[in-house]
C-alpha cells in the first residue's frame, strides 16, 4: 500500500468513526428525551403538542418524565391535525372547545396512545394493537411494504425515547363510535354477513380522495333482507310490542344519530324472538361507511280509527323502566363481491407515492 492509499485509508476510516459518533449523540440525545420533550422540539408536530396539553393527557399519562411508560405514541403531524379539523367545518375548531372540556380532541387523541414499546418491527408482527381509548383496537396492516397504521401511513417510524417509542403518521386515526348508553350485545344477526371485518371509511369532505378508516365493520348488503334475534323481555302489558329501530350514528358525535329503519314486532304477548328486516332502498341507507346498530325497546301499542281514512290505526309508546337492548356495530355495502381493502377500490385508494400495486 501506498504512502497516498495510506492515507485515504485513513481519511475514510476518520469519516466513518466521526459518522458513526454521530449517529451515536443523536440516539444518545433522543434516548435521553422524554417523549412531550421531542413532541415540542419538533415544529411539526405542534398540534400533537397542543392536544396532548389542552387534554392534560400529557400528565395522565407522565410524558413529560423519564420514570413513566414506556408507551408508544402515534402522532399525527401538523397537516393531520388541520385536515382533520376542517373536516368538522367553520363552526367548530377542536382546538378550541374548553367549553366542553375538549372532549372531542380527547377523544381522537387518547386513541394514539397505547401502554407498552412497539417498534415497527413488533407492529409489522400484530393485526391490532390496544389503545388507551376504551381499550378500543388500533388495526394494522402491511401493504406495499409500507406500515399502515388504522389506515395512517407511518412517515417516521421507532423514535425510540426514554419513556418510550412514537411512530409519526400522516392521519389522525378514527376510533368506532361507541354510544356511551350502548347495553352489552344481546342482539343477534341470523342472517351471514355480505363482508366480515371489512374497513369502513369516513370522507373527510376537505380533501379529494382523503378517507379516515373508522374501523373493521361487519356489512350487510343494502338492499337485501337480513334476520335477527334477541333476549325476550319481561314487561307488564296484554298490548306488548317490540320498537326495532336501526340507527345510524355519526361518525364522530355519538349524541348524533339518525334512525334509517323503524318497525314493530307485536302480538298479544311477544313471545317470538325473531324478525326479518326487509331490503333498505337508497333513501333508506345514507351513508353506508357510518356506524349502525340495532336497538330493540319495549313498548305498547293503542288502536285508533283514522277519522279521514276509517282506517285502524296504531299508537306506541315505550316503557321506560326496561333496558333496551343492543347490536354489534354493522355497516353497509354495495355489493358483496366488493373487495375488502381500499388498496384494491380506486374510489378509496391513498397509496405510498411509491407504491406498487
Amino acid at each position: 500500500m501506498t504512502f497516498k492509499h495510506l492515507a485515504v485509508s485513513l481519511v475514510l476510516a476518520v469519516a466513518a468513526l466521526l459518522a458513526a459518533a454521530v449517529d451515536a449523540a443523536v440516539v444518545q440525545a433522543q434516548t435521553s428525551q422524554t417523549i412531550m420533550d421531542y413532541i415540542s422540539d419538533d415544529p411539526t408536530l405542534s398540534r400533537m403538542e397542543l392536544a396532548l396539553g389542552l387534554t392534560d393527557l400529557d400528565d395522565t399519562y407522565n410524558l413529560d418524565s423519564d420514570t413513566s411508560g414506556p408507551f408508544t405514541v402515534f402522532v399525527p403531524d401538523n397537516n393531520a391535525w388541520d385536515t382533520l379539523n376542517a373536516a368538522f367545518g367553520e363552526d367548530f375548531d377542536i382546538f378550541d372547545d374548553a367549553a366542553n372540556g375538549y372532549a372531542t380532541l380527547e377523544y381522537f387523541t387518547r386513541f394514539h396512545i397505547v401502554v407498552g414499546e412497539y417498534d415497527a418491527s413488533d407492529l409489522n408482527g400484530l393485526t391490532t394493537i390496544e389503545s388507551e381509548l376504551n381499550n378500543q383496537d388500533i388495526y394494522l396492516q402491511d401493504l406495499y411494504g409500507e406500515l399502515f397504521v388504522h389506515g395512517a401511513i407511518v412517515l417516521d417510524a421507532d423514535i425510540e425515547l426514554s419513556n418510550g417509542t412514537i411512530h409519526i403518521v400522516d392521519t389522525v386515526n378514527m376510533p368506532v363510535n361507541i354510544p356511551p348508553e350502548k347495553e352489552p350485545t344481546t342482539v343477534q344477526f341470523q342472517t351471514p354477513f355480505a363482508l366480515e371485518n371489512d374497513p369502513a371509511y369516513w370522507d373527510l369532505g376537505v380533501v379529494p380522495g382523503y378517507y379516515l378508516m373508522l374501523g373493521l365493520y361487519n356489512k350487510f348488503n343494502y338492499d337485501g333482507d337480513f334476520t335477527l334475534t334477541w333476549q325476550p323481555y319481561e314487561f307488564d302489558s296484554t298490548n306488548g310490542a317490540y320498537r326495532i329501530a336501526i340507527r345510524e350514528y355519526d361518525p364522530v358525535s355519538s349524541e348524533v344519530y339518525v334512525e334509517r329503519k323503524v318497525a314493530y314486532h307485536w302480538d298479544s304477548n311477544p313471545n317470538n324472538e325473531l324478525f326479518v328486516y326487509g331490503a333498505f332502498g337508497w333513501g333508506e341507507v345514507i351513508w353506508m361507511g357510518s356506524p349502525h346498530y340495532i336497538v330493540i325497546e319495549p313498548a305498547e301499542f293503542s288502536t285508533y280509527v283514522d277519522a279521514g281514512t276509517g282506517i285502524t290505526e296504531y299508537a306506541y309508546d315505550l316503557i321506560d323502566s326496561a333496558t333496551p337492548q343492543w347490536s354489534d356495530v354493522f355497516s353497509y355495502t354495495l355489493d358483496e363481491a366488493l373487495p375488502a381493502s381500499i388498496y384494491d377500490f380506486p374510489f378509496f385508494v391513498r397509496e405510498p407515492e411509491d407504491a406498487v400495486p
